[in-house]
């Protein structure tokens, strides 16, 4: 059962609407977020609406009891019944929030709920910092460890970039959006956005556009007689960011962040006889003719089909000749014989012509599939021509 703590923390997201409001489809919410008996002019007091939402999260805490098998403690049921409650039954039974409790992983599932922060706003589907900041507080209530928090000493803990977090950051500025929780109409609309913040975005948003165009060219690290001619040690933050062994290859380069979220990642920090992690593709790297020429042999194109001294027992051995040539005879079968039989109304045949083309007929369908059957081999790769 849902606590005070966790019924305030759904109160304060849901927010309260003292009067009933019409929804984009139809219905009419009322309270925290109540739908069952919302209608046109009713109206609730705070203590009502409370009692309303408590009734509405019966439903929600019954969900959670059936789908989690896993054990919970009262701070996590709370947080699911607020994440549970805002996106909904369907999309609350198929998250990976539910999978990864199933599965004992309950630091990933606290990461999951990350993924549930985007919306429609205004028929357009954006980050929403709202739901940004809901998922955070339902984060935190999920990890909330009873008895206290869990020591992390720094001098024993010492913390390092970890670049696989910094991609889970979201890769563009949530939205602002202000919901009326007085107006007849329930509604989120984008919040206006200062003329400072607007040319901002836009500078941003060009600087990333152009980074794309022309990407900042690769610095070299210096070589063993730069470190012994007396290079600079880097000091302060960079020291504490600074690889521990580069092998002597150039670190990969970090674009400029395009908005307050796109936090470059720093050099990956390894420890010494770790793999090397694998470098990201770039586009200047990849080579369409290789690509077309691998895809080519993929497809068995690029040797019996180019020999100019291909004998003819090799030729009736492929693929490709059976495929060619029983699409041809099959199409010119069926054609032929569809088209006299077309004349029979005018010109009654004989037993023979009437029994000899539907049979042609026949065996042109069946040459056409077969061609159709080895066409599929071929574009799936399985023939050997």
């Amino acid at each position: 059962k849902v606590s005070k703590a966790g019924l305030s923390l759904i109160k304060a997201h849901e927010g309260y609407r003292r009067r009933a409001a019409k929804l984009a489809d139809g219905r009419w919410v009322v309270g925290y977020s109540h739908l069952a008996t919302a209608e046109k002019g009713k109206q609730v007091t705070k203590p009502e609406a409370e009692e309303l939402l408590v009734a509405d999260l019966g439903d929600v805490e019954t969900q959670i009891q059936e789908l989690v098998h896993a054990p919970l403690t009262q701070a996590q049921f709370d947080a699911l019944a607020s994440f549970a409650f805002s996106v909904g039954e369907r999309t609350f039974r198929l998250s990976g929030v539910v999978r990864h409790i199933n599965a004992g992983r309950v630091i990933d599932a606290a990461n999951a709920f990350d993924v549930y922060r985007r919306a429609r706003i205004d028929g357009e589907l954006v980050i929403v910092d709202s739901l940004v900041r809901r998922r955070t507080a339902e984060k935190a209530r999920f990890l909330k460890v009873e008895g206290g928090p869990m020591p992390a000493s720094r001098v024993i803990l010492q913390a390092v970039a970890d670049p696989a977090a910094v991609n889970g950051a979201p890769t563009e500025t949530p939205a602002s959006v202000d919901v009326d929780l007085n107006g007849d109409e329930a509604k989120a609309r984008r919040a206006a956005v200062s003329a400072h913040r607007a040319a901002s975005e836009a500078a941003n948003e060009a600087i990333s556009r152009l980074r794309k165009i022309m990407p900042d060219p690769e610095v070299e690290a210096p070589g063993p007689a730069a470190k012994a001619a007396g290079a600079e040690a880097p000091t302060g933050r960079e020291a504490d960011n600074a690889p521990d062994d580069h092998d002597g290859a150039p670190p990969p380069s970090a674009a400029a962040p395009s908005s307050a979220f796109d936090v470059p990642a720093p050099y990956p920090i390894r420890r010494e006889g770790a793999p090397r992690p694998a470098r990201p593709i770039r586009l200047e790297d990849w080579d369409p003719f290789a690509e077309a020429e691998a895809h080519k042999r993929r497809l068995g194109t690029d040797e019996n089909h180019s020999r100019p001294d291909l004998r003819l027992g090799e030729l009736f051995e492929t693929e490709s000749f059976w495929r060619w040539g029983l699409g041809i005879l099959g199409v010119g079968l069926l054609a032929t014989a569809v088209t006299v039989m077309r004349s029979f109304a005018a010109d009654p045949p004989g037993a023979f012509e009437a029994a000899a083309w539907p049979a042609a007929a026949t065996a042109g369908a069946l040459c056409v599939a077969g061609a159709a059957y080895l066409a599929v081999r071929h574009i799936a790769g399985f023939d050997d021509a």
